[in-house]
């Protein structure tokens, strides 16, 4: 998700959880192929990895997050 998704996206899928970790990531060190597409049947784009992993030292940042909605 992009920065601007992420709390629209945990309200959605995990309304009642407590703080959840958010990772920033180096996309430039993903292992894969990281594609900005649409779900089926929807218009919102996010960041899909096909065929790959998230390695840690792609990982820039982390931090506790609640959603604000």
């Amino acid at each position: 998700a992009t920065e601007d998704q992420v709390d629209r996206i945990i309200a959605k899928y995990w309304p009642d959880a407590k703080p959840v970790v958010v990772l920033k990531l180096d996309s430039s060190k993903l292992e894969g192929k990281l594609i900005y597409e649409a779900n089926i049947g929807g218009t919102t784009k996010y960041y899909h990895l096909y065929q790959g992993f998230i390695p840690m030292n792609s990982i820039v940042e982390s931090k506790i997050n609640k959603p604000k909605l």
